[in-house]
């Protein structure tokens, strides 16, 4: 389970330093546009960036190690989060189809994101490896109705 936490982890993270460059450029354009000179722009809009890429070393580890999953019987059980749990249970034998979803950061570190659909709803299960989201592929499509 080390080394799923651990893709899942480094996935979180690169999405979140991603999102951290985003919101940088956003507060030196904004700060561009009120006119504010630009040593203070760049220096307000490096200190965005560093802060939310400080967070995420602290934020993205305790969510990877969040990520728990397990399929006894018929119930598949997920759960995960820091701030906010997500939690739920699902009879497996009503899922109608799995979607897996591999962004780029995904790919990279061999992660991935199934979505189990069922009626009434559906269920994302973040995964750390590929034999892992093949195995609930796989007893899907052996699953007796």
């Amino acid at each position: 389970m080390h080394n799923e936490s651990a893709r899942i982890t480094l996935a979180a993270e690169l999405y979140i330093t991603v999102f951290a460059a985003a919101a940088s450029a956003a507060a030196y354009a904004a700060l561009s546009i009120f006119g504010t000179r630009g040593t203070v722009c760049i220096t307000a809009s490096a200190a965005v960036f560093f802060v939310i890429t400080a967070v995420s070393l602290v934020y993205a580890p305790l969510f990877g190690r969040s990520v728990k999953h397990s399929l006894n019987g018929r119930i598949l059980s997920v759960s995960y989060g820091v701030l906010v749990k997500y939690s739920v249970s699902i009879d497996f034998t009503r899922v109608v189809y799995i979607t897996r979803i591999r962004g780029p950061f995904e790919k990279i570190t061999g992660a991935s994101v199934l979505e189990f659909s069922f009626p009434g709803g559906c269920v994302f299960m973040p995964v750390g490896s590929d034999s892992a989201a093949e195995g609930y592929i796989s007893r899907w499509k052996q699953r007796t109705l």
